[in-house]
């Protein structure tokens, strides 16, 4: 018997060497097919640096959300990760900088080897400098105001004694429209006037 078949398998008539070659073969069709890899590279900078290791780059599966892979920056920027054929969101990630996601139609689809379009994370001083320049104009702009506490009891003074005008009652219209003249009525046989 040159190929087998399950049942054969199952019942030992047939040999075990070719039930072995079968079940190997079934498995590496099987394994390929269901966990095919792509490579996936490309760069990703941190802004006004030379070095630019250690920013984490995740790919974060959405078909069922339970597996994510990473890859890590090196030096210039470079990052290279296999993984399965499947969709992704993907997040540039390193503390101090803000994040920054890769999720075209809300994830990437990776069926071929790709390389992304370079990213450059920006570091999150500089958010945190520029509140600070604006809160300290607004607080000293708000000193330059502070008026002096006797002009502003003078102020309030001067309000409480002011003439205000009476409010206005709104009366109801009495008056009646002019009597009008009855409509006239025409029919198919008079002669309008």
């Amino acid at each position: 018997m040159r190929g087998c078949t399950f049942t054969q398998v199952y019942y030992n008539s047939c040999p075990k060497e070719i039930a072995l070659r079968h079940l190997i073969f079934s498995l590496f069709v099987l394994t390929t097919v269901s966990f095919a890899t792509v490579t996936v590279d490309g760069y990703a900078y941190l802004e006004n640096q030379s070095d630019h290791s250690g920013i984490n780059i995740i790919f974060d599966l959405r078909d069922n959300g339970a597996e994510t892979n990473t890859a890590t920056t090196d030096a210039n920027g470079y990052f290279t990760v296999r993984i399965e054929t499947k969709n992704y969101l993907i997040t540039y990630a390193k503390d101090g900088y803000f994040p920054e996601y890769i999720k075209p139609r809300g994830t990437k689809e990776f069926d071929a080897n790709t390389t992304l379009s370079s990213v450059t994370l920006i570091k999150q001083t500089k958010l945190n400098e520029f509140v600070n320049i604006i809160e300290n104009i607004v607080v000293d702009n708000y000193r330059k105001l502070d008026l002096p506490q006797k002009l502003l009891t003078k102020i309030q003074l001067a309000d409480t004694t002011s003439q205000t005008p009476p409010a206005r009652h709104h009366r109801p219209d009495t008056s009646q429209p002019p009597p009008s003249n009855q409509a006239t009525r025409f029919s198919k046989i008079a002669i309008p006037p």
